[in-house]
């Protein structure tokens, strides 16, 4: 047996029985935060203004600047929305787990979900359209909020003494 372990709930880290269960809601929450994060996506763009055809990208003849940056960058706000909501909710949720293990899960589903998204539309022959730039982006924002949110509960269960520190 090893400390830490179910075996020994009084040891200096804590049992991790209910990771599996972290792992599992944090994934089932990715669609509907996603869909939170297209409501800030839609909100961003409201506030923006969906015509940038006045920038300099355009004055110089480079509109697919405009349009990648019209897609690119309200793709990674609703993918950090996501990811930051997803680890948060399940931290919520399960105080305890094992966040090392949740996040990289969480990021893993992600990284498979988008390369499989990827190879249908290689396969549709529809790979080189903006809507595959707004995926990408998606992903490097979800991914990205993920990991540094993991981080956040690590620290936070750190302090509040639920883990003990791995030195």
């Amino acid at each position: 047996m090893t400390a830490g372990s179910d075996e020994h709930p009084g040891s200096a880290t804590p049992p991790r029985r209910w990771t599996w269960a972290a792992i599992l809601v944090a994934i089932l929450l990715l669609v509907p935060c996603l869909f939170v994060g297209g409501i800030v996506q839609w909100l961003y763009l409201a506030a923006a203004g969906r015509d940038l055809s006045g920038t300099i990208f355009s004055w110089v003849g480079l509109e697919i600047v405009d349009q990648v940056f019209l897609i690119f960058f309200p793709g990674v706000i609703q993918g950090l929305v996501c990811g930051v909501l997803s680890i948060y909710i399940t931290s919520l949720l399960f105080k305890r787990a094992n966040y090392t293990a949740v996040g990289y899960s969480f990021i893993t589903v992600v990284a498979c979900l988008t390369v499989l998204s990827i190879l249908m539309s290689l396969y549709l022959e529809k790979f080189l359209t903006l809507d595959t730039v707004g995926i990408i982006a998606t992903t490097i924002g979800t991914m990205t909020a993920a990991y540094y949110s993991m981080t956040t509960v690590q620290e936070k269960q750190r302090r509040n003494g639920l883990v003990s520190t791995f030195e």
